[in-house]
């Protein structure tokens, strides 16, 4: 941390891209997008961290401004939609941040749908990705954060039996652009948390 802001290199330390620097430093890129996307689409009381990208010397930093939010289970966490465990739990638990969630999912053609938790009885009905975190920051005002699956992935993008396929379809996303003419031509909206990607406890038929 340095004046606020959180630095980090865009690398794949956990395996969630199978170990590709490669497709951590383009999630990192979508981040970007995502937030982008969102700002864009005007909405009141919806607040987003500031982020931007750092090339340097064949290296990805990303620079995150700090947000009044608090991670975790505890009673002061401050999680309000979403999910924060990969997908064990989902929550959509503040009628206020579901309003401005179904707002932007109506200005970027994003379709409801329902998510279960692994964790969990029952669905909860989302308009975004289900790993899109909705926070009530601890200032009062709504955060949205962790955009860079928040648009729906292009199933055509990676061919089958290609190394790496299972991890290129988490950066291969439409971009706003195409879902804003898509929608507009066919008036048809559709969900990031798409059928063709393997996501344990989505119930969106």
């Amino acid at each position: 941390f340095v004046n606020n802001i959180l630095f980090k290199f865009a690398v794949d330390i956990h395996g969630l891209y199978g170990n590709s620097d490669h497709f951590a430093a383009k999630a990192a890129g979508l981040e970007v997008l995502g937030i982008s996307a969102y700002f864009n689409t005007n909405t009141p009381g919806l607040h987003l961290p500031l982020v931007t990208l750092v090339n340097f010397l064949g290296y990805r930093l990303v620079a995150v401004s700090l947000i009044p939010i608090r991670s975790g289970s505890g009673p002061d966490a401050t999680l309000v939609y979403g999910s924060q465990d990969g997908g064990k739990t989902v929550k959509n638990s503040d009628p206020l941040f579901a309003e401005l969630a179904k707002h932007t999912s109506a200005k970027l053609g994003l379709r409801e749908h329902q998510v279960q938790g692994r964790m969990q009885a029952e669905p909860v009905v989302l308009h975004t990705a289900f790993d899109v975190e909705g926070h009530l920051g601890t200032d009062g005002r709504f955060y949205m954060l962790d955009l860079a699956r928040a648009l729906p992935s292009d199933p055509l993008n990676y061919k089958r039996g290609q190394k790496g396929q299972n991890h290129a379809r988490l950066v291969s996303r439409f971009r706003p652009e195409f879902m804003a003419e898509y929608f507009n031509h066919s008036r048809k909206t559709l969900t990031p948390d798409s059928p063709h990607e393997v996501i344990i406890g989505k119930t969106d038929p």
